[in-house]
């Protein structure tokens, strides 16, 4: 699996699919960039989400193909979010990284060269390096799936993602 990170936003790329955050328990509990897709394809958003069969459990994920003429053939939710707090509830960044893995073995399995998703920091919850480190991890679990795949990773801070690039060269990983 290819990494690319790039410093924009993850609706300014051309990728087969995306992958958007969301809170499974119901609809109306999308991540940042799920509510920016919702605003800026209305009518796209509208139809996948009337089609998730919630409750969709922490990790796991659903996926939607999307009607042409839309920027993305298919569409990744991953019920990673926890929007109503819970006294037990602990947060958990490794629900991303274990939906991630799923949607990368799917992604793989439907023949996809292209994968595009933020930083899954959670909002503010996770910082980013060890987000960014947990979702190395991933990738790195993923090598074997399909080497020709990318993942493009938008970052929008720019401090953010200067200290990404340069974890991520300092690691090992050679950037597309």
């Amino acid at each position: 699996m290819k990494l690319k990170i790039i410093n924009d936003s993850l609706f300014k790329q051309q990728a087969d699919a995306i992958i958007l955050s969301i809170d499974g328990l119901g609809a109306g509990m999308g991540g940042r960039a799920a509510r920016k897709f919702e605003e800026l394809y209305p009518e796209l958003w509208k139809t996948v989400e009337s089609k998730i069969n919630y409750p969709i459990k922490p990790g796991n994920f659903c996926v939607g193909m999307l009607p042409i003429p839309a920027p993305y053939r298919y569409i990744y939710l991953a019920s990673v979010l926890n929007h109503l707090p819970a006294p037990s509830d602990i947060p958990d960044p490794l629900i991303f990284n274990r939906a991630l893995l799923q949607i990368i073995h799917d992604a793989s399995h439907k023949k996809l060269s292209s994968l595009i998703t933020g930083l899954p920091t959670g909002g503010w919850r996770n910082d980013p390096l060890n987000s960014f480190i947990g979702l190395s991890e991933v990738i790195d679990k993923s090598i074997g799936v399909n080497r020709n795949m990318e993942l493009i990773l938008c970052i929008l801070e720019p401090d953010i993602y200067e200290k990404i690039v340069r974890y991520a060269k300092n690691t090992g990983y050679i950037l597309y």
